[in-house]
């Protein structure tokens, strides 16, 4: 290669790393807050490293190498988590779900993330307990989850028709009578909203105002769903795709006055990172605030929780 091409692909690549990274430097102040919130170095570092795996995987498109240099969850680790989950589903710790057909099957990491590494929950600060809102139910992995480590209630919402069906199923047949499915989307506004399939078959749906959506499907607040409903929640976990944010607006009532321990995914959207806890912050700004990552490409979540 002649040193005119080398130059060239030089050039290339600071244009691809300079676009990535222009976010995060556009953002220092922001992302710097959030790290001064974080309880302890460890969070702040695995924040730090998310980051940075969030840049990189949008250049590279490589998750598997970049975990390996900068990921927060090793692969060592995450193998011995599915072999935890093989060793828990054989002594019947981890029930017999029920999903929608699939080409590809459930894989494990589900219930590697879930059950093993326990994504929502950070010590005793943010654990189940009383009303929990499971915001992204999917097929009720997490609701049943939930009241095996100390919900008494449950209510989960899902949008989506097909992974409704195995949830309601699934909260008949394995949630003790304590698990409420909800059908619908959670936002910032009550709607009528496009819901989009994505490539990866059931669990891959996103609220996608822009496009037609394969279907629509009805949006709600929390602040007015838990009006209408007397409920006050203990707990809310929230993993929606990108979403997260919208429904977070829309829960500004609730989360201000019943002060509930949050479990947010910031994974789906780099700004994400910043964004949310500052909007946390904002809506009340006693909340303390911790973070993990819970699956080597996946599940980074934020933890916060209010001083008793």
């Amino acid at each position: 290669m002649s040193i005119y091409a080398v130059e060239r692909v030089r050039q290339i690549m600071d244009g691809y790393v300079t676009q990535g990274v222009a976010p995060l430097i556009v953002n220092t102040e922001a992302t710097e807050r959030v790290e001064s919130w974080l309880a302890d170095d460890e969070c702040r570092q695995a924040y730090r490293r998310e980051l940075a795996f969030m840049v990189l995987v949008g250049l590279m498109q490589d998750n598997r190498l970049l975990n390996n240099l900068v990921g927060n969850v090793k692969e060592s680790e995450w193998q011995k988590a599915l072999a935890k989950v093989s060793e828990l589903r054989a002594a019947g710790a981890i029930p017999e779900f029920e999903f929608a057909p699939s080409p590809d099957g459930v894989s494990p990491d589900i219930f590697a993330s879930i059950y093993v590494m326990e994504q929502y929950v950070h010590g005793d600060e943010v654990s189940p307990s009383g009303v929990f809102l499971d915001c992204g139910g999917w097929c009720g992995e997490t609701a049943v989850w939930a009241i095996g480590r100390g919900a008494r209630r449950v209510y989960s919402f899902e949008p989506d028709p097909v992974a409704f069906t195995c949830l309601r199923r699934n909260a008949n047949r394995l949630g003790r009578g304590r698990i409420v499915a909800v059908q619908c989307g959670l936002g910032m506004a009550p709607a009528l909203m496009p819901i989009r399939q994505g490539a990866g078959g059931l669990g891959d749906t996103r609220l996608d105002p822009r496009t037609n959506g394969d279907s629509s499907v009805q949006i709600v607040t929390l602040d007015n769903w838990c009006s209408e409903n007397r409920i006050a929640p203990d707990f809310i976990k929230m993993d929606l795709g990108g979403w997260e944010l919208p429904a977070l607006r829309g829960a500004r009532a609730v989360i201000s006055v019943a002060k509930p321990r949050l479990a947010v995914c910031l994974y789906h959207n780099l700004s994400d990172m910043w964004t949310i806890p500052h909007f946390i912050k904002e809506i009340c700004p006693s909340y303390r605030f911790w973070c993990r990552k819970n699956a080597p490409s996946a599940e980074f979540v934020l933890y916060a929780a209010c001083p008793a």
